[in-house]
């Protein structure tokens, strides 16, 4: 079990499980307690400088997870997101999966829309 498991959010979600951690942050599965929805929560430390969330609030794309909320506590920051249900990519080339050229031009083409979408507010607003 992790420490934030069960950890309460601005009084709102739930921590429910870890899902994953990369290089700068975690991520969990938390609950809205009111409307029981399910979101994803980055977990970042105040410490490390980004600017993520200001990144996040302005996008939207479907391919890209929308943030829902935002809140500091102690010297963490939690970024509630869309949750994005499925296996990715790696994980289906890890277990050898094969795509039909027409299921990789798919997937390439929403992986370069949101690339492109992110790199414009990145280097543009």
């Amino acid at each position: 079990m992790d420490f934030l498991t069960g950890h309460i959010i601005r009084g709102k979600y739930v921590v429910v499980k870890a899902l994953g951690q990369g290089s700068s942050a975690k991520v969990y599965e938390c609950e809205d307690m009111q409307t029981r929805k399910h979101y994803a929560v980055k977990v970042v430390k105040k410490a490390y400088q980004s600017e993520e969330s200001s990144i996040m609030k302005k996008l939207s794309h479907p391919n890209i997870p929308m943030l829902k909320d935002f809140h500091e506590e102690g010297h963490l920051r939690y970024m509630i997101m869309e949750m994005c249900k499925g296996q990715t990519l790696q994980s289906h080339l890890e277990k050898g999966k094969k795509f039909e050229e027409s299921e990789a031009a798919v997937a390439m083409q929403n992986i370069m829309t949101a690339l492109e979408v992110q790199t414009f507010f990145l280097y543009v607003i």
